[in-house]
């Protein structure tokens, strides 16, 4: 979205607290080891717009909505003019679509959680390789199915990764049912 609206929109990431916190990359005690996490984490993946870091205790955050992925359009008179709950969900590029092109977007909005969270599960293994083994067994141990599709898109590098987690889950359904029928 940031090639296509970025010489629009200015573009700014929130960096509020380490969502999935490791061995590598722990949830920091002070400003400036936060600081120091939000440029690490902008230079290993490149993010091409501003990153700013929140207080230590996350006060805009909480203040915004303490979704671990919300994004926000605030309009030129600094109102939230659409809001979404992932930062990957669809609906956001067609309200920069209509920003853009001076409407208000509709609906004001988004509550989409299934598809993003699918997308965000396509490469959250990239997350676990980057903070450390112990963020993968948080996820393990409070929600068991999501590491499980987290765990089987992993492999599947060959789809973008919106669509991993799906075949991932697509290949389970298929062996249960091949049981089912050699079970029969």
């Amino acid at each position: 979205m940031h090639r296509t609206y970025g010489e629009r929109v200015r573009f700014v990431l929130l960096y509020v607290h380490e969502a999935h916190p490791g061995e590598r990359v722990t949830q920091p005690r002070a400003l400036d080891e936060k600081v120091e996490h939000a440029r690490a984490f902008g230079a290993e993946t490149d993010v091409p717009f501003t990153i700013a870091v929140d207080t230590i205790d996350g006060d805009l955050h909480r203040a915004l909505d303490d979704k671990p992925n919300a994004v926000f359009l605030v309009d030129r008179e600094g109102r939230i003019a659409f809001r979404a709950l992932w930062a990957s969900d669809r609906a956001i590029e067609t309200a920069l679509e209509q920003i853009t092109q001076g409407k208000a977007p509709a609906p004001s909005s988004s509550q989409a959680r299934f598809v993003p969270i699918l997308e965000g599960l396509g490469v959250m293994h990239a997350v676990f390789d980057r903070a450390g083994p112990r963020a993968e067994r948080d996820l393990w141990r409070v929600a068991p199915p999501l590491a499980v599709l987290s765990r089987l898109a992993a492999p599947i590098t060959a789809l973008p990764p919106a669509w991993r987690a799906p075949a991932g889950a697509a290949i389970v359904a298929l062996a249960i049912a091949m049981l089912w029928i050699v079970v029969d």
